[in-house]
């Protein structure tokens, strides 16, 4: 493969051979076991009304899709 038809980026990589083009996306994600043991504590806080934890729960969630 000659490397300068190769071409990387954070997120894709696309590599061209003789007979054959290969794109690949990456998405990297966080650790889900985070996610989850975020969501348990916002659910057990009694101190938030069903509002404030659906609040808080669409931010926790949109930063670990980042």
């Amino acid at each position: 493969m000659d490397n300068k038809k190769k071409n990387m980026m954070p997120n894709y990589i696309n590599m061209v051979t003789d007979d054959v083009e290969m794109t690949i996306y990456i998405n990297k994600m966080k650790n889900p076991a985070d996610l989850l043991k975020k969501l348990y504590i916002l659910r057990n806080d009694e101190s938030l009304n069903n509002q404030e934890k659906n609040e808080k729960a669409k931010e926790i969630i949109s930063d670990f899709m980042r």
